[in-house]
């Protein structure tokens, strides 16, 4: 999902003659912290999304901002009054918005390729206009009808300064005006896509091994070949996360982290403005080497996505959890909605099978965690299984005078709290390591939980 804003458009014909149709969105140079931006550069052109109804507001809107603009212009026909000046200068036509008032420093400059294939009939003064948010089908491609990422790292010599970057078959997923009907969330003018962040999603559509990682595996159909696909060329552009939150950093515990909720209609802004304000970096799509935090609400579809790929993916109640305590709250089985085998293993020395921690006391809350999602013993099972003869004898003494020390101490604690807890012995039975057996001892559970 991209945020980007219209700078400018072109007439519809036939019946949506006289109509804007086709919209010429773009992104905005980074600005200095703490300014609004003053250089905005032709993105894409989009034209489906919205409703007639919808397109005749944005207009209706926006014409008192416009200003008729052709590149097939002569120089001297190209608009220039009190609003703005236009001038085709360095291969590009550039248009010059100028300050609100005599004592304003608010004035910004708009680039355009001056393409015939941009379409261009109007442009629009972006301090004026409106954010939508933007999907598309296909990874990010160059184009030299647009200005954006011109000067992109990933563009060589040749094509430095002559081609720029652009979605293919972008659609409008939401308008960012309350005032428009469907509008969801007011966003300013200046909140929209840097190109910085552009540069960031050309780095990972770039990088084909990330396209590659998210391409799901589907069930082969008895009787039919199943057709590859290609890395080049094809595809949906799973890696576009920018998902442009807005929401401020008020703390730290986060810091360093980045997360993406998955699902959860009425809970996932929620949840992402919580995280972001965390410290959180909040994405819109997640990919596995970048990607620390998969949060999910429900197990739905896009949940299955990921329990397939075995990805760690983790219930609300932990992002919760965090937000009340201020702090970073380790993971704990409690809190996963799927664990991979590689953090199941790392659980095994803290938790038995059923997600109760060896060196602390169930309480109410976290029993409560457990029952409404308990952790599958099978795949403990499974686990141990994979284990099986890769320990030897004295490794296996090893592991079972740590467990009887750790249940011992636990023994300890609770005469020191007076005897209001009481021991337990629970038998796990003994599993087969190679030649040897490993019988699990005795641990302590607090009696106002029952058994």
């Amino acid at each position: 999902e991209f945020d980007i804003i219209f700078i400018g458009a072109s007439y519809g014909s036939n019946k949506r003659g006289g109509k804007l149709w086709q919209f010429v969105c773009g992104i905005a140079d980074k600005p200095a912290p703490g300014e609004h931006p003053r250089k905005f550069r032709s993105f894409c052109r989009v034209g489906t999304g919205m409703k007639e109804k919808q397109f005749d507001e944005v207009s209706k809107m926006l014409r008192p901002h416009m200003r008729k603009c052709n590149p097939s212009m002569k120089q001297a026909d190209l608009p220039s009054d009190s609003k703005v000046d236009v001038q085709k200068k360095d291969g590009c036509v550039v248009a010059a918005w100028r300050p609100s008032s005599a004592l304003a420093d608010d004035g910004v400059e708009v680039y355009y390729s001056g393409s015939k294939r941009e379409e261009l009939d109007v442009i629009i003064d972006p301090r004026h206009s409106v954010i939508v948010t933007v999907t598309a089908d296909k990874r990010l491609i160059r184009s030299n009808v647009w200005m954006a990422a011109r000067d992109s790292k990933h563009n060589n010599e040749d094509q430095m300064r002559k081609l720029g970057w652009t979605l293919r078959f972008p659609r409008i997923k939401q308008v960012r005006v309350m005032a428009i009907p469907g509008g969801a969330g007011d966003k300013p003018w200046y909140d929209c896509m840097t190109d910085q962040q552009l540069e960031e999603e050309i780095t990972r559509s770039e990088d084909l091994s990330n396209y590659k990682m998210f391409t799901l595996d589907k069930p082969e159909k008895a009787g039919r070949k199943r057709k590859q696909e290609k890395a080049e060329g094809g595809g949906i552009l799973k890696a576009a996360r920018f998902h442009g939150t807005g929401f401020s950093k008020d703390y730290n515990v986060l810091e360093g982290c980045e997360l993406c909720v998955i699902n959860g209609l009425d809970e996932k802004k929620d949840l992402e403005e919580k995280a972001a304000r965390l410290g959180a970096d909040v994405v819109a799509n997640p990919l596995p080497i970048t990607t620390t935090h998969i949060v999910a609400v429900s197990k739905d579809q896009k949940f299955r996505n990921h329990q397939n790929l075995d990805h760690d993916v983790i219930g609300h109640a932990w992002l919760s959890e965090c937000w009340e305590l201020k702090r970073h709250v380790p993971l704990e089985p409690k809190y996963m909605l799927h664990t991979s085998a590689e953090t199941m293993e790392r659980f095994r020395g803290e938790f038995d099978k059923f997600g109760d921690c060896y060196s602390k006391t169930l309480n109410p809350k976290d029993l409560q965690l457990l029952l409404q999602d308990p952790p599958n013993p099978k795949a403990w099972e499974d686990l141990d299984k994979g284990l099986e003869g890769t320990l030897s004898a004295a490794e296996l003494q090893e592991v079972e005078e740590s467990l009887v020390e750790k249940a011992g101490k636990r023994r300890r604690k609770g005469g020191e709290d007076g005897g209001q807890s009481q021991t337990q012995s629970l038998d796990f039975g003994s599993q087969s390591m190679g030649s040897q057996s490993l019988d699990c001892q005795s641990q302590s559970i607090d009696p106002d939980l029952g058994a």
